[in-house]
């Protein structure tokens, strides 16, 4: 039996005035509860979490098919400490999940007066191509992106030079950077503000307006290489939020 999110909320409350330790993390995106979801099913169906209880209660007029029957949902406390264990990190879980599915975006990349349409997340390749500097020494530049993008966990479209995002429905966007802010690490490359300059087909990119790259992790590789011309991957991902303007 799927649980609802009202009842996963509902059950929460009441466990966490049972047991004075459990909090309802504020989750603001549905992905972040389904998968929550997903997990309390599991352990509501060992014995923990809650339960569904259906008991018969009388009714003024009773039909004729009896006595009236009243579902009463309500907390099961855990037997174990492992169960309460198991059932704190599924809320620690998606407090994470949340946090990084809707990370803060610094002003300096922010879009006012637009709204997300799609979030896409990005797995693949920051490509550097190892070329003459300013300073006539050969060093590592970036030359493209190669990534799959997905939905949910399923491929939806590609990134790649340009930079280009086709979605499988076939339409596209090209963008060009116009702001941007440092990754969280030295090795994450930068958070990026670009404009769109370009649309291509009709579906889910149409009148998109503005694409941010938030969350990156991994992508940077920088200083001196030996051979002009060499080529070299360094692993990335990002998530791409595609915004319209207006609401």
């Amino acid at each position: 039996m799927r649980l609802s999110l009202e009842r996963v909320g509902l059950c929460l409350k009441h466990l966490s005035a049972a047991h004075s330790v459990f909090t309802l993390p504020l989750v603001g995106r549905v992905g972040a509860l389904s998968a929550f979801t997903r997990v309390f099913d599991a352990l509501w169906r060992r014995g923990g979490g809650c339960a569904v209880i259906r008991r018969r209660t009388p009714t003024a007029s009773p039909s004729p098919q009896g006595g009236g029957e009243h579902t009463e949902f309500v907390a099961r406390a855990h037997s174990t400490s492992h169960e309460l264990a198991l059932f704190a990190l599924a809320i620690i879980a998606v407090a994470g999940l949340s946090g990084a599915a809707s990370a803060q975006v610094p002003p300096a990349i922010a879009a006012p007066g637009e709204s997300a349409v799609v979030t896409l997340h990005a797995e693949g390749a920051q490509v550097y191509e190892c070329k003459v500097a300013s300073d006539g020494k050969l060093a590592w530049a970036f030359r493209e992106p190669i990534a799959t993008l997905l939905l949910d966990g399923k491929t939806v479209g590609r990134h790649y030079a340009g930079p280009n995002w086709e979605h499988a429905d076939g339409s596209a966007v090209v963008g060009k950077a116009v702001a941007s802010v440092a990754g969280k690490t030295p090795s994450d490359i930068p958070w990026l503000k670009l404009e769109v300059t370009a649309h291509r087909g009709s579906g889910t990119l149409s009148g998109i307006a503005t694409v941010q790259r938030i969350n990156t992790q991994s992508g940077v590789h920088a200083g001196a290489c030996d051979q002009a011309g060499a080529l070299h991957s360094a692993p990335y991902s990002a998530d791409y939020v595609f915004l319209k303007k207006g609401s």
